[in-house]
């Protein structure tokens, strides 16, 4: 059932028992009800100051009772189109410009010295803080009136929630009244008004920040694959990739740890650390040479298995804390970090292999900050980690196609060609960790004698048994080629003069203590003479002499002082090895 409405007539007598019970329920609402019954609430309020305006004279007794009405529904319309005005220009395109713009439209309209946006990220439960400086994102875990007077410095403050239609997009809070009064109910609905023109903003807002770090992302990807593709073998791909992340990414420390049985050809459920990239410098023990300097991951396999777990959706783990388990996060990955320093958040990303989709090692991503991984760090992180599977597959195919292109087909050892690029790479990286290394040459003691006696196929064979025995004796990290006809060259990095030389006479006394196999199966006696140079490279700080910087001149010289060393081998009667440190 309707009612009539009242005449003005008869206005005066209803208002006077009544308007007492108006005012309180529009400030009640206003104190303690939702944003719906507040607008209510001042709509009253605006709708009575308008009665006042239209019968004045019928209305005097209850004058200054309704005056405040007036005032407060003239500010509510006053907050609307200033809302309205600031609210409806298009955001400034560049993201930053948007945040400083946010920032001072906030400040003005809400008549404050400081305020503070906070989106809802529901895929981490997180408040995201945008600052007016770089635009990056601080985050809140948990919102309260503590965190909010903690993060905005003050006890003084309103904060209302931002919705845009049903769902939830954040926060504002804003402290410090530019007046220097206290905060009241008229401030908390002037919040109120704000919120939907506000929340209609930060959707585009979004976009626009959407936008931005796509656009980001397509410039990090394009630098980095710029410098993938050019990478020729595994070592390079992972500095790169590790550089960039630390670089790019904004993470402290970077490592890449491989399956201990695809470093060793073994059977381990243990994993190894390969490179390190801490403060921007990178560390790598991926030649076998330094294998004694790799660090071990333990139960490596059990962490690549919850990448294999369908209860998994992300293909990465994310892990806040400093620790796994109850091992401090650093020790359980062997990372090293200055003293006193803590992980503070870590990311793993599984590296796969293309062909197979097995997972070979992974990328540990570390911060050293309390600074959570964004979902837009996280989204470029896997787009990379892609790429890097995609350029270690395409290195292993390169560095198989070179092997080829590098092997000596009769003995199955690496040929001239692939020997000086190999010694060439080993000069550098001697250079640059300040290793020592020798170079000898080997060869066979009568070998026409030998091509004579048994024939030339039983000289083949004869070549291709000892380029096997002095393989076997030699570390994966050691260079055995067929320098031409009965001649073979070892390049022995990371050695020491004295313990080449001892390892050289191993050799020859083993060649000469066991007699190798004709095809007919019958024995033949074989002896060979070596000689051993020290490669000496300027640069190093142990050596002081001068001389040219250029591999192949260092390569060069040493070969020629292994050769002289040899030819005074043979001439002191064979089966000897004859050594300089000159």
């Amino acid at each position: 059932m309707s009612s009539s409405p009242v005449p003005f007539s008869d206005a005066e007598s209803a208002t006077g028992q009544t308007i007492t019970g108006v005012v309180q329920a529009a400030n009640g609402a206003a104190r303690h009800n939702g944003v719906e019954a507040i607008n209510q609430a001042f709509r009253l309020k605006l709708a009575l100051g308008t009665a006042i305006k239209l019968a004045p004279g019928r209305l005097t007794e209850s004058n200054t009772l309704l005056q405040p009405l007036t005032t407060a529904g003239m500010d509510v319309v006053a907050t609307e189109v200033l809302c309205a005005r600031h609210f409806n220009t298009p955001l400034p395109e560049a993201l930053p410009e948007a945040i400083a713009w946010l920032d001072e439209t906030l400040r003005h309209v809400c008549q404050v010295n400081r305020c503070a946006v906070f989106l809802y990220d529901d895929e981490r439960d997180l408040y995201l803080h945008l600052t007016n400086e770089s635009g990056e994102e601080a985050t809140l875990n948990q919102l309260s009136d503590d965190s909010l007077q903690a993060f905005l410095g003050t006890e003084k403050l309103v904060h209302g929630h931002l919705l845009y239609g049903q769902e939830l997009l954040g926060l504002l809070a804003v402290a410090d009244k530019t007046d220097g009064t206290e905060f009241d109910a008229d401030d908390e609905l002037r919040l109120d008004i704000l919120g939907p023109y506000l929340a209609a903003t930060l959707v585009t807002f979004r976009r626009l920040k959407a936008n931005a770090l796509l656009s980001t992302m397509q410039r990090t990807v394009l630098a980095i694959s710029s410098q993938l593709i050019k990478a020729v073998d595994q070592e390079n791909v992972l500095s790169i990739t590790l550089e960039a992340f630390g670089t790019r990414l904004g993470f402290d420390a970077c490592q890449y740890i491989q399956r201990l049985d695809d470093t060793l050809g073994g059977n381990s459920s243990n994993g190894e650390v390969l490179l390190e990239c801490v403060e921007g410098k990178v560390t790598s023990v991926m030649h076998a040479g330094l294998k004694d300097k790799r660090h071990s991951v333990t139960e490596f396999d059990a962490l690549i298995g919850l990448f294999q777990s369908s209860a998994r959706p992300q293909p990465y783990l994310l892990l806040p804390g400093t620790a796994l388990g109850s091992q401090p996060m650093a020790e359980k990955f062997s990372l090293t970090l200055n003293k006193g320093q803590t992980v503070k958040n870590t990311l793993i990303l599984p590296v796969l292999d293309p062909a197979t989709g097995r997972i070979r090692g992974t990328i540990n991503l570390y911060r050293l900050s309390e600074k959570a991984v964004e979902q837009g760090t996280l989204d470029l992180a896997q787009e990379l980690i892609g790429l890097v599977s995609l350029a270690l597959s395409r290195v292993m195919v390169l560095e198989m196609a070179l092997e080829m292109a590098s092997t000596d087909e009769l003995t199955g050892l690496t040929n001239r060609r692939g020997f000086y690029d190999r010694f060439e790479a080993e000069i550098e990286r001697a250079r640059r960790i300040n290793s020592p290394m020798c170079v000898a040459m080997l060869d066979v003691d009568y070998f026409k004698k030998i091509n004579d006696t048994y024939g030339h196929l039983n000289g083949d064979a004869v070549l291709h048994q000892l380029g096997q025995v002095i393989s076997h004796r030699l570390r994966k990290s050691d260079l055995v080629c067929r320098f031409g006809g009965e001649e073979f060259a070892i390049l022995l990095p990371d050695t020491k003069f004295e313990d080449a030389a001892e390892l050289l006479d191993r050799i020859r006394a083993a060649v000469a203590e066991k007699p190798l196999k004709a095809l007919e199966g019958n024995d033949i006696p074989v002896t060979v003479s070596a000689g051993l140079s020290k490669v000496v490279i300027p640069g190093l700080k142990e050596e002081t002499k001068p001389g040219s910087v250029r591999s192949h001149g260092v390569i060069g010289n040493a070969l020629e002082s292994a050769d002289k060393q040899l030819y005074l081998a043979k001439s002191n009667g064979r089966n000897r090895v004859c050594a300089t440190c000159e």
